[in-house]
């Protein structure tokens, strides 16, 4: 009798240490592949992708084309960083509120991590070709990142003047204000 009094509380250990360590199992497992399901917050860098292809090209290109390459890149990443800047207090406002599902949040976590590795990795590469060169590299990628974005908002101010220049022509061709203009008259 006295060895059925030890049994049983080291079978109901065993039992309940085994379903902890399955439920453990099965948890982590879900939760990896839900991990795996989540989708990028940014689309592939095409800037990354051209870069380490001149990387890695056979005749190896110039050293200027090389580091041209390295600060669009960083370029690319300092837009990135800035989307995330921007879109982080919005979120965390969702997120809080309980609008948002958890997934989103997960994947924003995600996407600042990747961009963390990608800074750091432009830093290391950059510090190869020149010693001191990755604390600077920002600043030149910064001046660019923000040329190109006052390039966009100016192309968008461009098409938005003309699509605008063509509904107020039309307006006043309609209510008769402008007319046609004459074709020239040959002389003769």
């Amino acid at each position: 009798m006295p060895t059925l009094t030890l049994i049983v509380p080291l079978a109901y250990l065993t039992v309940l240490a085994g379903s902890l360590i399955c439920f453990s199992f099965f948890y982590r497992r879900r939760k990896a592949g839900q991990i795996q399901q989540l989708e990028p917050w940014f689309p592939p860098s095409p800037a990354r992708d051209v870069y380490l292809s001149l990387l890695h090209t056979d005749p190896q290109p110039p050293p200027t084309l090389l580091r041209a390459a390295l600060v669009t890149r960083a370029a690319s990443a300092i837009t990135s960083i800035i989307t995330l800047r921007e879109q982080k207090p919005a979120l965390a406002l969702l997120s809080q509120k309980g609008s948002v599902p958890e997934s989103l949040q997960k994947e924003f976590d995600l996407a600042e991590r990747w961009v963390n590795g990608e800074v750091q990795d432009i830093v290391l590469e950059a510090e190869g070709w020149e010693k001191g060169w990755g604390q600077v590299i920002f600043q030149t990628a910064g001046e660019v990142a923000g040329y190109e974005r006052l390039r966009g908002i100016v192309k968008k101010h461009e098409e938005m003047s003309r699509v605008e220049r063509a509904k107020y022509d039309a307006e006043m061709k309609e209510k008769g204000m402008i007319q046609e203009k004459p074709a020239e008259v040959k002389a003769e």
